[in-house]
C-alpha cells in the first residue's frame, strides 16, 4: 500500500508544479518533492483554546507566533474561537460573514460523550474551524520563510492541547483525535472549506498525520522546564482560561544527576473568567453584554454596568471568587501534605524554591491575582512566591512579556512531548499515614 506521503507527492505533482505563487491552501512550496536530503521537520503547537485559538511553529530551536491580524481581532496573536460561515456556505475565520459557531471547545470539555457523537453540527464546525487555522498556519509559515526553506520538504508534525481532565475520558480523547486528524486531512485539500457535513465524513478526509494530544497542564510545564527561571523547587502551576482554571502542584528534584518531576495534585475547575462574568451577570439579574472575546473590564466599571452597589457586587465577587480559593487551597494542601518535616524545614530556611507560576487569559485580572497573593501571605513563613514566567526567544521580536502569559501552553505545545523530563504522578504509599496534621499546622483559617 502506498505510503501517505506517496499519496501527497502524487496530490502536490498534480496540482502544485506549475503555480507560480504560494496558494493559501498550500502544505508544500511549489515544485518540490520529498527526497532523504530536504525534509525539514516543523512542529505545529495548537491551543485551542474556550476564548481564543493561539499557534507557535517550530523548526529546531527556532519558534514563530502566527499571527492573525489579517483577521482584525484585538490582539493579532489571540484568534478568536469562532467559526463564521458565509452566504455561500464557506467556512471562514473572518468576522464579517452572516453565521457564527462559538464556544466551540466548550463542547468538548463539558458535554457528555452521547451527546457529542450525535450532535453533527457541533462536530462538523469544530472541525472545519481547526482546518481553518491548520491552512492559515501553514499559509503564514510557509510565506514568511519562503527565502529559507523554499527548497525543503516539510514533514508537519501537529501537537494539540487538552484539558487533562478530559484526557482522563479515553472515548472524549480518542474523539479530540479523530477531530484534530480529520481537520487536518480537510485542510490539505486545495478548495474553499463548505459547511457540509455529509461531504466531511469521506474517507479521504481522514488522515493518519503524526498528531499527538497533549494534556495542557504538560504543555505549561514544558514552558516551565524549557525557561532560563527552572530549577529544583515547590511549583504551583496556575492557568486561567475563560471557561477552566487549571492548577497543579509540581515538585522538581534530581535523582542520581537526573531530573525528576512528580505531580503532587492537579485540578480543573469552571473558574475562568467567562464563568466568572457570567455568575455576575446572573446573580445581579442584569442584561449586561459581555463577550468573552473582549478584554476583561476594569472592576469599578464592570459594578457600574452590572447596576449594583458597592457592597452588593463585592459579595457577588466574592462569592464565586472563594471558589477559585478552595481550588487554589485544596492544590496547595493536596501537594504540601505529602512532604515530610525536613522537606518543609528545606523550603522554609529558603533551601529551595518555593512559588507559583499565573499564565492564561486571567493571568493580568486583579481579583484572581490577589487570591494568590493571599495564599502567598498565608504561607510566607515558607517562602511561597510569585514567579513570572520569562518571554523566551520568539519571532516576532515585537511580542511582549504580557503576550507570552497567554502563549504559554501554545509554546509548550510546540516542543516535542519528548522534552519534557520524566514526570510522575504521587501516589500514598501508606494510606492514612500521609502527613494529615499538616492541615492543624500549616494552613489558616483563610484556607479552610
Amino acid at each position: 500500500m502506498p505510503s501517505f506521503f506517496n499519496k501527497l507527492k502524487d496530490l502536490l505533482s498534480s496540482s502544485s508544479q506549475n503555480k507560480t505563487e504560494l496558494s493559501k491552501y498550500a502544505d508544500q512550496y511549489p515544485g518540490v518533492e520529498e527526497n532523504e536530503e530536504n525534509i525539514l521537520d516543523v512542529t505545529i503547537g495548537l491551543d485551542f483554546g474556550t476564548a481564543f485559538t493561539k499557534v507557535i511553529v517550530r523548526t529546531g530551536l527556532d519558534f514563530s507566533v502566527i499571527s492573525f491580524e489579517e483577521f482584525k481581532p484585538d490582539n493579532k496573536f489571540l484568534l478568536p474561537s469562532i467559526l463564521y460561515v458565509d452566504e455561500d456556505n464557506v467556512c471562514c475565520l473572518d468576522p464579517k460573514n452572516i453565521k457564527e459557531y462559538s464556544g466551540l471547545k466548550d463542547h468538548i470539555v463539558h458535554d457528555k460523550i452521547e451527546i457529542l457523537y450525535e450532535d453533527h453540527e457541533t462536530l462538523g464546525s469544530i472541525v472545519f474551524f481547526i482546518a481553518l487555522v491548520f491552512q492559515h498556519t501553514r499559509y503564514k509559515f510557509l510565506l514568511n520563510n519562503w527565502a529559507q526553506f523554499n527548497q525543503r520538504y516539510i514533514k508537519w508534525n501537529i501537537n494539540i492541547g487538552m484539558p487533562e481532565a478530559t484526557l482522563v475520558e479515553n472515548e472524549k480523547k480518542q474523539l479530540y483525535e479523530s477531530i484534530t486528524k480529520l481537520a487536518w486531512g480537510l485542510s490539505l485539500k486545495e478548495e474553499s472549506i463548505f459547511f457540509d457535513i455529509e461531504k466531511l465524513t469521506d474517507e479521504s478526509n481522514f488522515r493518519e498525520e503524526d498528531i499527538f494530544v497533549f494534556p495542557e497542564t504538560t504543555a505549561f510545564l514544558l514552558s516551565v522546564e524549557k525557561s532560563n527561571v527552572y530549577r529544583r523547587g515547590h511549583y504551583i502551576l496556575i492557568d486561567i482560561g475563560a471557561g477552566t482554571t487549571d492548577i497543579s502542584y509540581l515538585h522538581i528534584h534530581d535523582v542520581d544527576g537526573d531530573i525528576k518531576h512528580i505531580l503532587h495534585y492537579t485540578s480543573v475547575e469552571n473558574h475562568g473568567t467567562a464563568m466568572f462574568m457570567d455568575f455576575l451577570i446572573k446573580k445581579s439579574n442584569s442584561d449586561f453584554f459581555w463577550s468573552r472575546h473582549d478584554n476583561f473590564p476594569e472592576l469599578d466599571e464592570l459594578q457600574r454596568g452590572l447596576g449594583l452597589e458597592s457592597e452588593n457586587f463585592k459579595n457577588i465577587k466574592n462569592e464565586f471568587m472563594d471558589r477559585f480559593t478552595k481550588q487554589l487551597s485544596e492544590n496547595y494542601k493536596g501537594g504540601f501534605s505529602h512532604f515530610n518535616v525536613n522537606d518543609r524545614e528545606s523550603l522554609r530556611l529558603g533551601h529551595q524554591r518555593f512559588c507559583y507560576i499565573i499564565t492564561g487569559g486571567g493571568s493580568n485580572i486583579d481579583v484572581y491575582v490577589e487570591r494568590a497573593e493571599i495564599l502567598a501571605l498565608n504561607n510566607e513563613e515558607l517562602n511561597l512566591s510569585r514567579l513570572n514566567l520569562p518571554k523566551p526567544d520568539l519571532k516576532p521580536d515585537s511580542i511582549t512579556e504580557k503576550d507570552f502569559e497567554r502563549l504559554a501552553v501554545a509554546y509548550g505545545l510546540a516542543w516535542d512531548r519528548f522534552d519534557l523530563a520524566e514526570t510522575l504522578k504521587y501516589k500514598v504509599e501508606n494510606e492514612g499515614n500521609d502527613n494529615r496534621d499538616f492541615r492543624e499546622n500549616y494552613v489558616g483559617p483563610e484556607q479552610m
